[in-house]
């Protein structure tokens, strides 16, 4: 009703001053324009809360100013008499416009200000909230005074305080009866939250956001304690003088401290009152009291913590460094005991060569020592014969029947042929004996100049009986390019060790291709195939010299290649080999004589053996 009766004296108020000069239709247009230029300048009064409690201004300076500009605008000048052009008539409307506002609003804005002078003309905030019974004329009410409680408790922030009841059964009471028993339940908390805090071993504090400061608004003890100080002292500091900030956030605190926020449990720096550094953990929530927000962080000192996390990080490595000297012990030792043994059996197998060696040097000796006296006494027995055959042609019967029983002719064409077969058989035997002497090196000097040409002949002989007939499969074939080897300072006893392992290694594993592969058969699948062992050496330079011992078995396969060295390796069914044979044979040629043993395979066309020596 206010709206709609203003509107019409608003559009009255347009329409007054031109009236005279406008047609029906525009005054109407002009009055409704009035109407609503009048609420828009009541909104904007509002606004800017000017005071227009009946809404005159609006109704009379915005529709007024309206309806005089109206004039000039709409109005027919003929009907208006003013001889101006509607410009200059606009201007003159503009004029007396700005004329009477300025004479209207001054006069009074001075009146007004000499009046208030004498006597208020515009009572407080706080007395128009209260209301004019309360400020004009003291009048005091029970919600009056249940207000005035609140704003006090607000003020002083205890909440010990409580509010008095005068009659609970009032709407006032029943109200005071709940904020009293709110108040209760809020004290209670607050006591027993006050009591974790202050009892709480970590420290607690409260601080502003960064753009108040990060300043410290409250601290418990253990927070003071933790860094050397009073409580007192910490407030209103800023955070980062006792924490210290990742240093890659330092130029944007709000950005640290989202950060913070994000990731839960940070280890930080710490600074004591003294300034002293400790490693602190810290964790920082958000929180909000009203609009404002509120940080939280909870934090302690973890020097202690960190120090035993170092010495169980020391006793961790000693003991895995002791762990790991010890396993390496072992591992030598497994080696040394496994060495020991294979020595101990070369030896065994040295002594007993060597014992053999001797007891059939003897016999052999003597039989090659008389087979010569006994040809010569033989070729004299057998001319002597000759001799009673020229001369006594005609011998007596017996002697004819004798001479026919044992085939003299045979005899005496066949006897020399005997002994010189005796013979060579002896010089084979010797050989033999020169070769197992040669191996087994008894009675030499352990380091010394030696021929390795004829330590591998030596042990070529000792597995002789491995390289012939071995169930059906044929002989296995040795072939032998010597290089002109000068000769070279070596352990003669170990070389024919290594010699031997890998001779076996190569006879077992040509074995193994026969009885498996079924080499020895002759058909369109499996094409009959002649085991071979190729043994070559050669000069490399002055320095070094070379043997190669390579065979044409099934080879090795490629992720075996790295492992063969290895002591206790082996890929023998189980008690056919120990793993020890090439594990020692390096040790010999790359520790003993500081050489080289490598192995070079290609699975199904057999393995290399190349052994590189010092020629020293």
């Amino acid at each position: 009703m206010e709206v709609l009766i203003n509107g019409c004296l608003a559009g009255l108020v347009a329409i007054t001053a031109s009236c005279h000069a406008v047609t029906p239709a525009l005054a109407i247009v002009i009055g409704a324009t009035g109407a609503i230029i009048a609420q828009w300048f009541e909104k904007f009064l509002e606004r800017w809360q000017i005071d227009d409690v009946v809404g005159a201004i609006a109704v009379h300076g915005g529709a007024g100013v309206w309806g005089t500009l109206a004039v000039a605008l709409f109005g027919q000048v003929e009907i208006l008499g003013t001889g101006l052009s509607r410009y200059s008539q606009l201007g003159v409307q503009i004029l007396g416009i700005l004329t009477a506002f300025e004479l209207a609003f001054g006069a009074t804005f001075f009146g007004l200000s000499l009046l208030r002078r004498i006597t208020p003309l515009k009572v407080s905030r706080a007395e128009e909230k209260a209301g004019m019974n309360i400020s004009e004329h003291g009048a005091v009410s029970e919600m009056y005074e249940f207000l005035q409680f609140i704003e006090t408790q607000a003020q002083s922030y205890d909440l010990s305080l409580r509010a008095t009841i005068d009659d609970p059964f009032t709407e006032v009471g029943l109200i005071a009866d709940r904020y009293n028993a709110m108040l209760d339940a809020l004290e209670n908390a607050l006591l027993h939250t006050s009591a974790i805090v202050q009892t709480a071993i970590n420290g607690i504090i409260t601080f502003t956001p960064p753009t108040a400061g990060l300043k410290i608004t409250t601290a418990n003890p253990s927070a003071a304690q933790i860094l050397g100080c009073a409580v007192e002292d910490l407030i209103e500091l800023p955070l980062d003088r006792f924490i210290q900030w990742p240093t890659e956030w330092v130029a944007d605190k709000q950005l640290t401290l989202s950060s913070l926020l994000r990731k839960g449990h940070h280890e930080l720096v710490g600074y004591r009152w003294d300034q002293s550094k400790f490693p602190l953990e810290a964790s920082i929530a958000e929180t909000h009291l009203g609009q404002q927000p509120l940080y939280v962080v909870i934090f302690q000192d973890i020097t202690d913590r960190r120090n035993a996390r170092l010495i169980l990080q020391r006793s961790r490595d000693q003991l895995q460094h002791k762990n790991a000297e010890l396993e390496e012990t072992l591992q030598k030792l497994k080696q040394t005991q496994a060495q020991l043994v294979q020595t101990e059996k070369m030896s065994g197998l040295g002594r007993m060569v060597a014992g053999v060696a001797h007891e059939i040097n003897n016999p052999i000796s003597f039989i090659y020592g008389n087979i010569q006296p006994a040809m010569n006494y033989a070729d004299d027995l057998l001319g002597l014969i000759q001799q009673y055959q020229i001369h006594c042609s005609d011998p007596p019967a017996v002697i004819q029947d004798y001479t026919e029983a044992v085939d003299l002719e045979h005899l005496q064409a066949d006897f020399p042929r005997l002994l010189q077969s005796m013979r060579v058989g002896a010089e084979r035997i010797r050989e033999i004996v020169k070769s197992l002497r040669s191996f087994s090196h008894l009675d030499e000097a352990e380091f010394k100049y030696s021929r390795l040409d004829h330590d591998i002949d030596s042990t070529l002989m000792i597995l002789q009986n491995r390289l012939s007939h071995f169930q059906d499969r044929s002989p296995i074939n040795v072939i032998k390019d010597y290089g002109d080897l000068p000769k070279i300072r070596c352990y003669p006893g170990q070389l024919n060790q290594v010699f031997m392992n890998i001779m076996n290694n190569a006879i077992d594993a040509l074995e193994g291709a026969f009885l498996v592969n079924n080499w020895n058969k002759n058909s369109a699948e499996t094409p009959q195939k002649q085991p071979e062992i190729q043994i070559q050496t050669r000069v490399l330079s002055p320095e070094w010299v070379e043997v190669a011992i390579a065979d044409n078995g099934p080879g090795i396969e490629e992720k075996n290649l790295s492992k063969i060295f290895d002591p206790f390796f082996t890929t023998k069914p189980v008690g056919r080999g120990t793993g020890l044979g090439l594990s020692i044979s390096y040790q010999i040629i790359v520790q003993r004589h500081h050489g080289k043993l490598e192995c070079q395979s290609i699975v199904g066309q057999g393995a290399r053996f190349v052994i590189r020596l010092p020629n020293q």
